[in-house]
């Protein structure tokens, strides 16, 4: 008579507990991978939204300035968180802007008040300081404007000067 010998096929204890291992070893870097993404892709998307709305409210005074008649508000030499003037040919004056609960907001003429920026950011400082005419350079207004986002840290300070016509 012959041995057989029975040979057995499958997993031992030890072999499952080792692809076990490996499984969740390759979980947990997949997962972590794909939450690294996602976050990557929050942080990437607020802080074009910053931007975005730095941008806008930098634009809306450069566009309130051109064509300006006069600067009502701050007075010459001064600094204010307001901005109001008058624009030629424009039947809403005065335009002005002001800075409240961290949005800026535009009023046009007797209209309500109308905030230029949303939620998602707080604008942290608004100071537009009245500039005299010296020398060769026109009279101007200086603007800086600091927007921070509500939820990832990334924030953005815009400084820009608009030299007035003569």
């Amino acid at each position: 008579m012959e041995n057989f010998r029975k040979t057995r096929s499958g997993f031992t204890l030890i072999d499952t507990i080792i692809y076990i291992a490996l499984f969740s070893l390759v979980i947990s870097v997949a997962v972590e991978s794909f939450y690294r993404i996602v976050e990557s892709g929050r942080r990437t998307r607020s802080r074009a939204e910053v931007e975005q709305e730095a941008n806008f409210v930098t634009r809306k005074i450069e566009w309130a300035l051109s064509g300006l008649e006069k600067v009502n508000q701050p007075s010459a030499g001064a600094s204010s968180s307001t901005l109001s003037v008058n624009k030629f040919n424009f039947p809403n004056n005065p335009l002005v802007f002001d800075l409240d609960g961290g949005a800026v907001r535009l009023k046009e003429g007797l209209g309500p008040l109308a905030p230029l920026t949303n939620d998602n950011v707080v604008v942290s400082e608004l100071t537009f300081s009245n500039l005299s005419p010296t020398g060769n350079r026109p009279p101007g207004v200086r603007v800086i404007l600091s927007v921070v986002s509500q939820s990832v840290n990334s924030s953005t300070t815009i400084e820009n000067t608009v030299y007035l016509k003569r």
